[in-house]
């Protein structure tokens, strides 16, 4: 395992330390008498060394060559320690475990057991050529073999522990890879959920394998005129090349192999791989991606598009149903009230114009108020038909209507107070627009709450002739936004308002600081325009 692994770094050095300093100490204070000019020049040689080991492996990092050598010199230097310092009955011999606590993380356990040896010998050496003269090896004292053996066990608890803590890195790894596999798959569905038109999820789905997954080239091919035609949507890819890869694909070959019902990746000229966006029977397109990347995740993408896709053609039939529906029922109210009325009052004139010589005046005045009453009944018919065709009820915007009672719940759920102040007619934006600032001013109020703990939230539109402004400012905790960006750590929530101003041509702006709240402001310069009905 490399030294890149931060926690093993800080073992590393707490024990480099703070063994040196023990070690100091206890040659000090220690039984033995030295001078104090070799005292001092052994500790400050030790230290030296500490720092120096310590300063080459940072810079060495992933590098096993050099860390080997760097590994080599310590030992080295630190025999050197040992020599003038005691050897077997130096207190050094447990500052010694550093430079085999890194033989052993870097090359394994037959590296660690090697400069463990080499360590032994070396005291073993010191201990005969200095200590013991001409006695030989097996007239070793029991106090000496009682260091050796202790020297030997803490060797091996070293290797249980780096072990022990590569087991616990590979753990931490797979389950970091896990948590990083399931943000993916929630930003994925978060993503492809939050798209409420085909064309918007098609450009969603690349932007993902973009953005996400970090692909270089992405194509998606729709399908469209019911499988009649292709439409290539792409990234990074010459339109040179998207031409030529396209007429090597016939689509006739494609819904051959797609209605076999098995799920498998084609492959094409130019190292491109071809995966159905497709949901039960349903073909919708194609993903073509660059060879090399994982299946499995692109397997789960199309299938998650294809659902979405599903669903977009579900809400788009059942949209068309129900405006079917109520046409129906307009046409059949117009036709049993307002038609039979006005055929009424068709009937009555052209009596009155035969009878028109006959009547007196007081006959033809009581003829008149009575047609006058039954146009007026047929007028409120006619207008009460029209007004339940409205989306302006009872004076008031839908998008107000609905703004207004999701205020309400958030208010009831979380006990603060939301304003909401309108400024101009909401009336005059496409729905499209409406659609969107309601997701944009819901999820600004969530964050105000969740997020930034806010107490007070007021949400504002101003609607004029330059076009549209929309703020929601909240007292909450904030947030320093420009690192955030820095760190590209801004959350889905924010990402996706931008995305929903972007598509309805505006501007996001956030201005927030700890302990100032947040501000959101959002300026759509032209609004596509819609006459209330």
């Amino acid at each position: 395992m490399l030294l890149k692994n931060m926690s093993m770094t800080k073992l590393l050095v707490l024990y480099r330390y703070s063994s040196l300093i023990l070690t100091s100490v206890f040659y000090i204070v220690g039984g033995e008498v030295h001078r104090l000019d070799n005292t001092l020049m052994i500790i400050l040689w030790t230290a030296l060394t500490a720092v120096a080991g310590h300063y080459l492996y940072s810079q060495s990092k992933g590098n096993k060559q050099e860390i080997g050598v760097i590994i080599l010199l310590e030992m080295v230097g630190n025999c050197t320690i040992l020599m003038f310092s005691g050897g077997l009955h130096s207190p050094y011999m447990w500052y010694v475990l550093n430079t085999i606590i890194m033989a052993g993380i870097e090359f394994g356990t037959p590296y660690l057991w090697g400069i463990a040896l080499g360590y032994i010998g070396c005291m073993v050496g010191c201990f005969y050529g200095i200590q013991a003269g001409s006695q030989k090896l097996l007239h070793i004292g029991l106090q000496e073999l009682n260091l050796l053996v202790g020297f030997v066990l803490a060797a091996f608890m070293v290797q249980l522990l780096i072990g022990h803590l590569k087991a616990l890195e590979q753990k931490n790894d797979e389950v970091q890879e896990c948590l990083d596999y399931t943000l993916k798959i929630y930003k994925t569905i978060y993503l492809f959920t939050t798209q409420e038109d085909k064309q918007n999820l098609i450009q969603a789905i690349l932007s993902h394998l973009q953005q996400v997954r970090r692909l270089p080239v992405g194509i998606y091919l729709d399908f469209m005129d019911h499988g009649e035609t292709m439409t290539p949507n792409s990234y990074g890819i010459e339109q040179a090349e998207l031409e030529a890869l396209m007429s090597h694909i016939e689509r006739s070959q494609l819904m051959k192999e797609y209605k076999t019902g098995k799920e498998r990746v084609l492959h094409f000229e130019g190292g491109y791989l071809g995966i159905p966006v497709q949901y039960t029977y349903n073909v919708f397109g194609m993903l073509l991606v660059k060879e090399g990347c994982r299946f499995e995740e692109l397997k789960f993408i199309a299938y998650v598009a294809g659902m979405m896709l599903k669903k977009i053609e579900m809400e788009e039939l059942n949209e068309q149903l129900l405006i079917g529906h109520e046409q129906n029922r307009i046409a059949n109210e117009i036709h049993d009230s307002v038609i039979q009325q006005l055929f009424g009052v068709s009937c009555k004139l052209y009596n009155m114009e035969k009878k028109a010589y006959s009547l007196g005046g007081e006959a033809m005045a009581g003829e008149l108020k009575d047609l006058r009453a039954t146009v007026t009944g047929t007028m409120a018919d006619l207008r009460a038909t029209i007004y339940g065709m409205s989306w302006n009820k009872k004076g008031k915007n839908n998008l107000i209507q609905k703004l207004e009672s999701f205020i309400q719940t958030m208010e009831r759920m979380h006990s603060l107070k939301i304003d909401l102040n309108v400024k101009g007619n909401l009336n005059s934006l496409s729905l499209e627009v409406q659609k969107a600032l309601h997701r944009v001013c819901c999820e600004g109020v969530a964050n105000g709450i969740k997020h930034g703990h806010a107490t007070y939230i007021v949400v504002s539109f101003n609607v004029d002739t330059n076009g549209l402004s929309l703020s929601i400012q909240d007292n909450g905790q904030g947030f320093d936004y420009n690192q955030v960006v820095a760190n590209n750590k801004l959350g889905l929530g924010v990402k996706n308002m931008e995305q929903l101003i972007h598509q309805i041509h505006g501007d996001l702006m956030i201005d927030s600081t700890p302990g100032s709240g947040t501000i959101l402001y959002a300026l759509i310069a032209c609004c596509k325009s819609r006459e209330a009905v």
